[in-house]
């Protein structure tokens, strides 16, 4: 493996490559120079291994599963710290290149660190886009909840069966293929143990990794926004408790949420006038400048406000695409939703966040209990799109129950969870995390869904846990100000 192979468009800004390549088996590692973020550097190693794209499939094709490795600090003996990132869809490499790298960096203290680039991420991509041409909701028709479903689903069964020509088999893009691909790279580094480290869909493949490696092989677990093996599918009455709680926090501080009463008092009032309505409005395509015949439905509103709501520093701005939205100002928040999810030609998808949540699944208790809570709720289950509307368009991909089930563990565990994390709900994650049964809980008032660099004392917490100085639970207050402003 050369320098020039490793320099690719993608990953030129990130990867220098320093000098020769070694090699263990099937894994082959270059030494490199990793660029963060302000023009900060480090020596690393480029790893990559090949895996079966579906171990299920004994004719599938062998695909390439990449990776950095931060060596640890001199004296650092300790296992190797893998982290897991989120979306599905996110990329580790990508994420150590960003805000945090320092948190990379800090943990090389205990060991090395790996940025792990997850098949179909990064690079560990290999699956080409698809547009399903043909299917789509036009702009000049009223989108609806089955209307969007369908054409999801219908593209996503067009794309698997284009990729399926190619010699690609979607079917192998799941969590429990993703965790095997790590146990894999454990056993080319010649790793008995290791650390997990990570955040959202991160800590999903994170409990299937705890079933793979059991208790012998996981030294310390740090898990932020925790999403459980029967989680991928948000409780839409937990996305009002959100908003109670956002409101609460917003009353206390009117110097903050002054301009913003009644949030959601004032969205249910928009919903219902878009429902009544459905207002048609002519706007231009904000990249080709063409004339649009815009219907313009609730569920656009929700679909992009559960897009946006991870994180409180999204508030201030939902709250003035409400208020447009209430004040009929409709051509004004046009340019928002085309481009979002309408299309006039096709529906594109990206292979691996998809074919993963589906794999997931959800078991048929959780879903009536969704289905059910969807009717009252605010959003009703548009935080979770394209699930559960896409539910049964791949039968075969479903990993079914067993997969579903909790996971148990006597690993020390560190959870850090945001009171106002839009995305994980608090409650969720201590409903994940109820089998282990040596679980330390870091609460972050205020703080939402990405709290890795949301405060100092949260990484200071971290390594307090890695070096076995803490134990029990802690709370972390962010000023409210400060969580509410981007």
């Amino acid at each position: 493996m050369n320098c020039r192979h490793l320099a690719t468009a993608v990953l030129a800004t990130i990867f220098v490559c320093a000098c020769a390549s070694v090699s263990n088996a099937d894994l082959t590692e270059s030494a490199m120079t990793f660029s963060g973020p302000g023009g900060q550097q480090i020596e690393a190693f480029r790893g990559s291994f090949q895996v079966s794209e579906n171990r299920e499939n004994q004719n599938a094709r062998q695909i390439e599963i990449g990776y950095v490795r931060f060596p640890g600090v001199e004296g650092a003996d300790g296992p190797p710290t893998i982290y897991l990132a989120g979306g599905p869809g996110g990329s580790g490499t990508g994420a150590a290149s960003g805000r945090r790298f320092e948190m990379f960096m800090a943990l090389r203290e205990f060991g090395d660190v790996i940025a792990f680039d997850q098949r179909g991420t990064g690079l560990s991509a290999h699956i080409p886009a698809c547009g399903a041409t043909g299917v789509h909701v036009p702009y000049d028709q009223l989108m609806t909840r089955a209307t969007l479903g369908e054409a999801f689903a219908s593209a996503m069964t067009v794309c698997a069966d284009r990729w399926a020509a190619q010699g690609i088999d979607i079917t192998g893009y799941n969590t429990r293929q993703s965790a095997a691909d790590i146990v894999d790279l454990l056993t080319e580094l010649g790793e008995d143990r290791v650390n997990l480290w990570g955040i959202s869909y991160g800590t999903h493949l994170g409990f299937e990794l705890v079933r793979q490696l059991g208790d012998e092989r996981i030294h310390r677990i740090v898990f932020s926004g925790a999403e459980g093996p029967n989680q991928t599918i948000k409780l839409p009455a937990r996305t009002d408790a959100y908003f109670e709680r956002v409101e609460a926090a917003l009353a206390l501080h009117p110097e903050v949420g002054g301009n913003i009463p009644d949030l959601t008092d004032m969205m249910s009032a928009v919903h219902a006038r878009l429902d009544a309505e459905t207002p048609r409005v002519q706007i231009q395509h904000p990249e080709t400048g063409d004339d649009i015949d815009l219907v313009f439905s609730s569920l656009e509103l929700k679909l992009m406000a559960a897009a946006a709501i991870a994180d409180p520093e999204s508030i201030p701005r939902l709250f003035q695409v409400y208020s447009l939205a209430a004040q009929g100002e409709y051509e004004q928040i046009g340019n928002f939703i085309v481009g979002f999810l309408r299309t006039q030609t096709e529906v594109e998808v990206s292979g691996m966040p998809e074919f993963t949540d589906l794999a997931s699944g959800i078991s048929p208790e959780r879903l009536s209990l969704v289905v059910a809570q969807a009717e009252t709720s605010l959003f009703g289950d548009a935080l979770n799109f394209p699930m559960p509307h896409v539910l049964g368009s791949i039968p075969e991909i479903d990993l079914g129950e067993a997969f579903r089930q909790d996971v148990s563990t006597e690993v020390p565990a560190l959870l850090i969870s945001g009171t106002l994390d839009g995305r994980t709900y608090p409650e969720s994650q201590l409903e994940a995390m109820a089998g282990f049964s040596d679980l330390s809980v870091v609460t972050v008032v205020n703080g939402g869904h990405n709290l890795f660099m949301a405060h100092p004392n949260i990484s200071t917490t971290i390594l307090e846990f890695m070096r076995g100085d803490f134990r029990g639970d802690r709370e972390i207050l962010i000023d409210v100000v400060d969580a509410f402003e981007d």
